[in-house]
């Protein structure tokens, strides 16, 4: 095991502890997931201003890893999660997400659900298990899509596009209210 992997680990065991902590649904929590690297622990490095989360230029978030931050001076557990279509496939994927979360979900809610997906997905047509994924349970129909997730489209491996979470506050601005309520 990587140095970086058990710093990951022991990480999301500390985030779990302190989750648990909250009474019953007071933790707020926010969920990445899309299909394997398409950027959501790079996301998740942007968000929380931690390292070590993302493989670089390779996939490999294998476990959900769950991390803790300040969004408008409020607590907030990012869950990044291995990508949907891994050599495991969609149903162990989802199979890994839904343990996580039913490790808190009596001591958090889910404030937000950010499906990541690359910026290049609106230029090309989605496949079927994307389509899937887009209209998918998590999000309802088609037409009521906007009102139950987010979608975040990511650069397509073109490098750094936003900068440091220190030397860019975008992700803190008051536009995310709306997600951290």
């Amino acid at each position: 095991m990587e140095y970086h992997e058990s710093v990951n680990i022991k990480r999301t065991e500390r985030c779990l502890e302190k989750i648990k902590a909250y009474k019953t649904g007071v933790a707020r929590a926010i969920l990445l997931f899309g299909k394997p690297g398409v950027g959501k622990s790079s996301l998740a490095e942007h968000i929380t201003g931690i390292s070590g989360l993302s493989g670089a230029s390779e996939t490999g978030t294998e476990r959900c890893q769950i991390i803790d931050t300040q969004i408008n001076e409020t607590e907030h557990f990012v869950v990044d999660t291995p990508g949907f279509e891994d050599e495991r496939g969609a149903w162990a994927t989802f199979c890994e997400i839904a343990q996580r979360l039913d490790h808190f979900r009596d001591h958090a809610a889910l404030v937000a659900i950010f499906f990541v997906t690359p910026i290049n997905t609106f230029k090309r047509r989605a496949d079927s298990f994307e389509e899937r994924l887009y209209t998918a349970k998590l999000f309802g129909t088609a037409s009521d899509r906007g009102s139950r997730g987010q979608y975040f489209a990511t650069w397509g491996g073109s490098g750094d596009y936003i900068g440091s979470a220190e030397q860019n506050d975008w992700l803190r601005d008051p536009m995310w209210r709306r997600f951290t309520r």
